[in-house]
């Protein structure tokens, strides 16, 4: 399975100037609790196989389209030494295609609306650097004439998570893997963020996610999935 990556090219020309008055962000961790909530729209994209019925497997590249919307929020919590997070996002796959059945050609609707919540945590080994452990629980809702009902499972990763300060500016560079209820997946993320108040940030991230979980049961037989996007939002100081 081929997958295909957003690259982030640039960010609005506003930005790009950064006030002294924002210097060294993100700050320092404290040895309290400081805590962030931010959210995202998305542009989404996924490619793979999806088993539409025993035998039948299709392209998702088909069943989805180029760029699917969704929305994500988060809320993340540090220390000095600690990280606590919790996040869930939300995409909407919806195509019409042609599938190979076992008893002939079926042409049809496929909507899936795909929930994953994600929490976890790290500890901090270096000023820049955190060792995470999370898990990863991933609901499937699809409606349509190839597919119907609900499938979920969940995974837990190990990983770690690199952040840069550079003024105004932050840059964080994620990646973990892990298995469970999947037989291998993986994640990765970068996300670059932009001090622009006391307590506001402007964020651009990327995201992918590869999903491989085969076995019995419906909707989906076979999901061997790698997803990425596209996302701008908000950061909020809490």
């Amino acid at each position: 399975m081929k997958g295909k990556g957003f690259v982030l090219s640039a960010v609005l020309a506003c930005l790009a100037f950064p006030s002294p008055a924002l210097a060294q962000w993100p700050p320092a961790p404290r040895a309290d609790w400081d805590a962030e909530l931010s959210v995202h729209a998305w542009a989404w994209s996924a490619e793979g196989t999806v088993d539409v019925e025993e035998g039948a497997p299709a392209s998702f590249g088909d069943i989805s389209g180029p760029f699917d919307p969704g929305a994500s929020v988060r809320i993340e919590t540090r220390s000095k030494f600690s990280t606590l997070m919790l996040g869930a996002t939300y995409v909407h796959f919806a195509q019409e295609r042609d599938v190979e059945m076992p008893d002939g050609t079926a042409h049809g609707a496929l909507n899936t609306a795909q929930v994953i919540v994600d929490g976890g945590g790290g500890f901090r080994l270096a000023p820049d650097f955190e060792l995470l452990g999370a898990a990863r629980y991933y609901l499937l809702v699809s409606h349509g004439m190839l597919d119907s009902g609900d499938r979920s499972w969940m995974d837990v990763f190990v990983g770690g998570r690199i952040t840069k300060p550079v003024g105004a500016w932050a840059l964080s560079i994620r990646g973990d893997i892990g298995a469970g209820g999947s037989k291998l997946a993986w994640f990765g993320n970068a996300v670059l963020a932009r001090r622009v108040g006391s307590k506001t940030t402007l964020r651009a991230e990327y995201r992918i996610l590869s999903a491989d979980r085969g076995g019995d049961g419906t909707p989906h037989l076979g999901w061997d999935v790698m997803q990425n996007g596209l996302g701008l939002g908000f950061g909020f100081g809490l």
